[in-house]
């Protein structure tokens, strides 16, 4: 009351507001924090203290740890170590010289550097141990000459050319006062004059000119700089430095330039971008300074921040202590979160309307309105006993810039004065939760699809006057009015369309069976409808003529809303925003904006696009973002090789791999150089320079079973556009075993010519004795044969004659019956003899003489019993038989034919022999009167028996059977031995 009393009243008041004002800019500035992604050693990283990073010109990001070095690709880190050459595994700087190859800086003071997939350091190169020192590097630069220097915590310089090694130490002669300031660090810096190649070198609050031809420097003037440090050294002649009294300055060379932007605080370390200053200052927060305004932004709080960089496609990198590597792309960056820190009630944001840029307003999930206008938040509830879980909320943009509100609790309007009008009629609670709302064109009707039906409204603005329409309490999704004045409606069956002037929900035809929630006007007779779980449906004239749906191999897409002008749609998912662009009569997608492009949360509810800037509702607040074209290399993504491994072990040196015989398979590991949006690059492979190309599964490779020799296998990445980037290519020498080497081949070659021949000559030898044995065999049985024709035949002959000379000159009856016994019996010797000779001569040994004596027997025997005899005879005659077989075969018919002739009083006898697979088959009928019970071997006769034993012994079958209707059957089978050529 004093103060209302007092005369200064008015100013007490003005300063209050002002405070007031102050507050809420302070607030408004400090929670509009961007959205960035971090990466810590759930990622992959050994370790969450990092010092430095640098992206290569390869598109890697390296960054320097307490616990060795990591290598970033965008999807997968690489760790790399003392045991892999590393000079040390505290890691303070990186550096990369203009021949590619990365410089390690390390605590040890010992150098290292990797080149083409391998760390060299002093072992391999013995000028790197000439650049030791005790006090650890800092700091590293390549002047114009190639020359490359390194500052060491002491204040001395290490310049190494190809040649040889040189130590600086500035001030040799004696030291130079150090002020407070420049007492906390002790590093020198070089860098070149902007216009011409004049060294200079920035030490403490000196700057040296340096003399290349004496290799001395030489102290020219005194700065009044923080620390003597330089930021930003990504130019041979252009940093950024701090002076004593916290203004940054552009240097380059001796030539300092104020930029009139003054700090608050003592920095830790400072980055310029191509618009801002990044300041990370000793008190833990991380500022964004405007270089055209001055004018400064938190951007992190509560983080202690190392180093910053800023990459090709201006991502920023922030290296922390303790909290690994945290990234912020450059939309998220321009971009600002809206969340309980802001003033906002709710995080979880489901609907987002803007009226115009100055004021936005959102639709919470706990029955409250929130509006933005001018920076100043408002939580407007709209009824005082608003369910704490109320469902989310939906605008529609109403007559005279009105704003219709659809929650669970009914319908509410904002009006054009951004003033909330209270419940619509007395009977708004009875509606249910609101799903959709539509308007007409003239906005005098509106439709509302909620959870208990569709209800239809009239009389703008609809006191009064609503209609539930038939059929009444049937769950409706969505409801929309297009261009053409069509009404559109959504029901559990799927999604119908209707004329909002003869509404018949029972005769409306079904244009899409699934459940839709929301529909969209693009173009004069095309709609689009979006489901939650199949997409975007493309609607022309009443058919589905196209849609779209999100690949994302990494996650199961849920689709919450959709935004879409002529050539582009931006579709809010539950793990990102979508983009897709058209081109010509296609749609593509092109990009995923996600956690580190701007968002706080990957769960998005609504999506908008308005002047330029996309707003996004999501799980954690509101986020506005600046659609700009996300930045890409002016290269294709490039593929490289990250690790090669199989049964036989692993390796990192990929230019030449061998691998055994019986381990002839291969698992690569790959993947793709880009800091955006990895996850849309998918990979092909070839082997053997095969024109066919095959997708890979996600980042690996597994090949078995490859063919011995060299394989080449080459692989591809195609980005989210279509574009492939150019192939690299791993060669594989898998060894052939040792019997597919030629030596081995050549020996096993002679080897079996020596067997071959060896085996020739035995089988030769063998051969050549069987013939000579056959030969001698042969010889012995002509002679015997002669013998026994010559000697016994000729003695058979005499006693012939003696017996019939003495049966002619005898009258005594006794006497001529003898002698005539003695007659026959000679003669019967003699016809045994001349079979015995018959087989005993060679010449005889083949089918055709066989055949031939069986024919000449049987009709002399058959001719003196008056018996007529048929001969029938198909056996080729080149068969070869050896003496035992045509005797026993002999024989055998021999037998048949005296049983013929002698008992069956036959009067003709039949002869037929035939080959058979490999059988020699011999039928001898008769038409006498057979034998009784011939099948029974007891009443075999001996004749008989003596048939069968013979068969058996040339193992082949015989047959006794009775014709029908008289007669007696002989069957023979028996094998030939060998083919027809062969005994």
């Amino acid at each position: 009351s004093s103060i209302w009393r007092s005369k200064d009243w008015t100013i007490t008041l003005v300063q209050s507001v002002l405070l007031f004002i102050a507050m809420n800019v302070a607030l408004y500035s400090d929670a509009q924090l961007p959205s960035f992604r971090q990466y810590t050693t759930e990622n992959g990283l050994t370790c969450s203290t990092i010092y430095r990073c640098i992206e290569d010109s390869k598109g890697f990001m390296w960054f320097g740890t307490e616990n060795g070095v990591m290598r970033f690709d965008g999807h997968f880190f690489d760790a790399f170590s003392m045991k892999d050459g590393l000079s040390d595994n505290e890691i303070f700087n990186i550096f990369e010289d203009s021949k590619g190859r990365i410089w390690f800086l390390t605590f040890n003071g010992k150098l290292s550097y990797y080149l083409d997939g391998v760390i060299i350091n002093e072992t391999q190169d013995s000028s790197l141990a000439k650049c030791y020192c005790n006090a650890g590097f800092q700091s590293a630069f390549e002047d114009y000459y190639g020359n490359l220097w390194f500052s060491a915590l002491d204040g001395s310089l290490f310049i190494k050319s190809e040649q040889q090694v040189k130590h600086l130490t500035l001030f040799q002669n004696g030291t130079i006062p150090i002020s407070d300031y420049c007492a906390k660090t002790n590093v020198a810096f070089p860098i070149h004059g902007e216009k011409d190649s004049t060294l200079y070198i920035h030490y403490r609050d000196n700057i040296f000119k340096y003399d290349y031809a004496s290799g001395m420097a030489h102290s020219i003037k005194e700065i009044p700089f923080v620390c003597g440090s330089l930021f930003n050294l990504k130019s041979k002649n252009k940093a950024i430095g701090v002076n004593y009294g916290r203004a940054v300055n552009s240097i380059s060379g001796d030539v300092t330039t104020p930029m009139h932007i003054e700090l608050s605080f003592d920095l830790s370390w400072l980055e310029k971008t191509h618009e801002n200053l990044i300041v990370s200052y000793n008190n833990k927060t991380t500022h964004l300074i405007s270089i055209k305004t001055g004018e400064s932004r938190r951007i992190l709080t509560d983080i202690t921040v190392n180093y910053i960089y800023s990459d090709r496609q201006e991502n920023i990198w922030f290296c922390t202590r303790n909290e690994g590597i945290l990234q912020i792309s450059k939309n998220a960056l321009h971009g600002s979160i809206w969340d309980k820190k802001s003033g906002l009630s709710s995080t979880n944001i489901h609907s987002v309307h803007v009226r115009n840029s100055e004021c936005i307003w959102v639709g919470l999930d706990n029955g409250e309105l929130t509006r933005i206008k001018n920076g100043v938040v408002s939580n407007i509830p709209l009824t005082s006993n608003t369910p704490i879980n109320s469902r989310a909320l939906i605008f529609v943009k109403g007559k005279e810039g009105d704003i219709i509100i659809g929650s669970d609790i009914g319908i509410d309007m904002i009006n054009a004065k951004d003033e909330l009008v209270k419940p619509i009629g007395d009977f708004h609670h009875q509606l249910g939760a609101i799903k959709s709302l539509t308007f007409s064109k003239d906005s005098n009707i509106q439709f509302a699809a909620t959870s208990n039906g569709m209800y239809k409204f009239s009389q703008y603005p609809f006191k009064n006057s609503t209609e539930q329409l038939e059929p009444i309490f049937q769950r409706r999704f969505a409801a929309y009015i297009d261009k053409n004045g069509k009404l559109w409606h959504c029901t559990l069956k799927g999604l119908y369309l209707s004329d909002p002037e003869k509404i018949n929900f029972a005769l409306d035809p079904l244009i899409c069976s699934e459940r839709i929630f929301k529909v969209i006007d693009h173009g004069d007779s095309t709609v689009m409808a979006i489901s939650e779980s199949a997409g975007i449906f493309i609607i022309r004239d009443k058919q589905i003529v196209d849609r779209l749906t999100i690949t994302d191999n990494n996650y199961q897409i849920s689709y919450r809303d959709l935004y879409a002008n002529n050539d582009q749609i931006l579709v809010a998912t539950n793990h990102g925003i979508y983009e897709f662009e058209k081109k010509g009569d296609q749609w593509n997608q092109i990009r995923k904006i996600a956690v580190g492009e701007g968002l706080p949360s990957n769960e998005v509810n609504a999506v908008l696009l308005y002047a330029g800037k996309i707003y996004a509702g999501t799980s954690r607040g509101l986020a506005i973002i600046p659609l700009d074209t996300p930045p890409t290399f002016s290269e294709k993504s490039t593929v490289y090789i990250r690790n090669v491994s199989g049964s036989w072990g692993s390796t990192r040196d990929y230019s030449s791999i061998s691998i055994a015989p019986d381990h002839n398979n291969l698992n690569i590991e790959f993947s793709a150089i880009s800091l955006f949006d990895n996850a849309h690059i998918t990979f092909y492979y070839s082997l053997n320079d095969s024109l066919n190309w095959f997708p890979a599964e996600g980042h690996n490779l597994a090949l078995t079973h490859l063919p011995y020799g060299m394989n080449t296998v080459a692989i591809v990445a195609k980005d989210k556009e279509g574009a492939l980037s150019m192939p690299v290519f791993l060669n594989v020498n898998v060894l052939a075993p040792y019997w597919n080497k030629t030596w081995f081949q050549i020996i096993l070659l002679f080897v079996l010519l020596t067997l071959a021949t060896t085996l020739y000559y035995l089988w030769s030898k063998q051969r050549f004795n069987e013939m000579k044995q056959k030969l001698l065999v042969n010889n012995e049985r002509s002679r015997i044969s002669a013998d026994l024709h010559d000697d016994i035949g000729a003695d058979l002959t005499r006693i012939n004659l003696m017996a019939e000379l003495l049966k002619h000159s005898s009258k005594n009856s006794t006497l001529i019956s003898t002698a005539q016994k003695i007659i026959n019996e000679s003669r019967n010797l003699r016809t045994k003899a001349d079979q015995i000779i018959w087989a005993l001569t060679p010449e005889n040994d083949n089918s055709e003489k066989l055949m031939s004596y069986l024919n000449h027997y049987g009709s002399q025997l058959f001719e003196n019993g008056n018996i007529k005899f048929h001969f029938q005879n198909s056996v080729p005659s080149e068969i070869k038989m050896s003496a035992l077989k045509r005797r026993n075969l002999f024989l055998i018919v021999k037998e048949a034919f005296n049983n013929a002739q002698k008992h069956s009083g036959a009067s003709v006898v039949t002869f037929n022999a035939s080959e058979s697979r490999g059988n020699l088959e011999i039928i001898i009928r008769d038409n006498g009167k057979g034998v009784i019970s011939s099948n029974n071997e007891s009443n075999f006769r001996s004749g008989m028996r003596n048939m069968r034993k013979r068969t058996i012994e040339l193992q082949g079958e015989i047959v006794f059977a009775n014709s029908s209707p008289q007669g007696y059957t002989v069957m023979v089978k028996v094998p030939f031995i060998g083919n027809k050529n062969q005994t």
